[in-house]
């Protein structure tokens, strides 16, 4: 149908856009986040902690509002989440300009929550094409972080000097100016996903369920499905890499005499990498063996865990941390789309959200330890433990190789 044409070329447009200023927006922020709690606290191990409550914040919204999103939609949905990340980015800002340490913890977990149901914009997209498109649709949506990923890391020192100008501490400036972004994504969402959601997605094949479908199906049993598992457990490994490299890069960059905008080129390439050729990854998951690309992409950000810890110069970092989002970006679309081909449209919002909360932990777990890892052994500590857990993917899937499925084992 034309207007069905349409409505679904509105919608993803509208995804990409509001995820690109929600990508802008958690950037500015998490581009000065180490520094903050180093400062806040006066103890080097806490610069990890800001994400890893970030992280937490994730889980939460992830889980619990993917599923208030089979009775309210995913429209109304992702307006809550951005209406969560206004609020908490506000009290962050109060809480740095006022050195009020656990407020400010206590702020990101609010931000983080509406991080975490942003995030759902990936499957959101793919409720609106058919099974043989819908790992491009889910990477245009991440492709839209690729302008997050140019423009959040540059705004930290501009809105810095602003807010220094009146007085208040320089860092609580990225904080307003990502509290005025995910207001503009409220703004964008109202605007620009007005369309017939559920009805567009069951006419393609992929309906949400309804609030009653299948609420039975546990964590458990959706991990004896063999892609289910690989889908997962290549996301939740990837990110916390991932997460560890990136989250305490500034704090080690700084340590050894870099300038913010230093700070701000290494981790707008960075994303750049994880989000510029998503496009890419998508079209390939959708024509060829999305392990074969789970395998690449593992490849890809160990290289960049070996590259990082060489030297302290600018242009090795830079050449690291865009490996590891490269790499990153590779896993994160191959894994949604193995994660989504393998679930009946009365299963996906629970399992993708329950998908998310296994993801956000084991990255807040990375964000935790990466400071207490960096205080004690360097960044080389950091690049070595990344490397380490982003083989994990690769041995579950030569685990189940050499294990053949169960004879009663159904393909979702």
């Amino acid at each position: 149908m034309k207007s069905d044409r349409t409505a679904v070329l509105k919608g993803t447009a509208g995804l990409f856009l509001t995820q690109s200023v929600a990508s802008t927006a958690f950037l500015a922020a998490s581009t000065v986040n180490a520094i903050v709690a180093t400062q806040l606290t006066g103890d080097g191990r806490a610069g990890g902690w800001p994400n890893a409550v970030v992280l937490i914040g994730n889980a939460i919204g992830a889980y619990s509002l993917s599923r208030l999103m089979l009775t309210i939609g995913r429209r109304n949905g992702l307006l809550i989440g951005s209406a969560f990340g206004t609020l908490g980015a506000f009290l962050a800002a109060t809480a740095v300009a006022f050195g009020n340490a656990p407020g400010f913890f206590a702020s990101l977990i609010v931000m983080g929550i509406g991080r975490g149901t942003l995030e759902q914009a990936r499957f959101a997209a793919a409720d609106l094409y058919p099974a043989q498109q819908r790992a491009r649709a889910i990477s245009i949506v991440v492709w839209g972080g690729t302008i997050g990923g140019v423009l959040g890391p540059q705004l930290a020192g501009p809105a810095s000097n602003l807010i220094a100008s009146l007085g208040l501490n320089r860092l609580a400036g990225p904080y307003f100016a990502t509290s005025t972004l995910f207001a503009l994504t409220a703004i964008g969402i109202l605007i620009l996903l007005s369309i017939d959601w559920q009805g567009i997605a069951a006419r393609v094949g992929a309906s949400q369920p309804t609030a009653t479908a299948n609420k039975s199906i546990s964590l458990r049993a959706l991990l004896s499905r063999r892609d289910v598992l690989l889908g997962i457990v290549t996301m939740a490994f990837a990110q916390a890499p991932m997460t560890m490299m990136m989250s305490i890069v500034s704090l080690h960059m700084t340590q050894h005499g870099h300038t913010l905008d230093a700070v701000g080129a290494v981790i707008s390439l960075h994303v750049l990498g994880m989000y510029a050729f998503s496009p890419l990854w998508g079209t390939l998951a959708d024509r060829m063996n999305k392990r074969l690309l789970i395998t690449l992409g593992a490849i890809v950000l160990m290289a960049g865990c070996v590259i990082g810890p060489l030297s302290n110069d600018l242009i090795p970092l830079e050449a690291a941390l865009f490996l590891v989002g490269l790499g990153w970006s590779i896993c994160y679309v191959s894994g949604s789309a193995l994660l989504t081909g393998s679930l009946s449209r009365e299963e996906k919002a629970r399992a993708q959200g329950s998908n998310d909360l296994v993801v956000n932990l084991s990255s807040a777990l990375g964000g935790i330890f990466s400071g207490i890892i960096l205080a004690s052994f360097s960044y080389f500590g950091v690049s070595a433990v990344s490397f380490t857990v982003m083989s994990i993917p690769l041995i579950v899937m030569v685990v189940q190789r050499l294990r053949p499925p169960a004879p009663s084992a159904k393909a979702a």
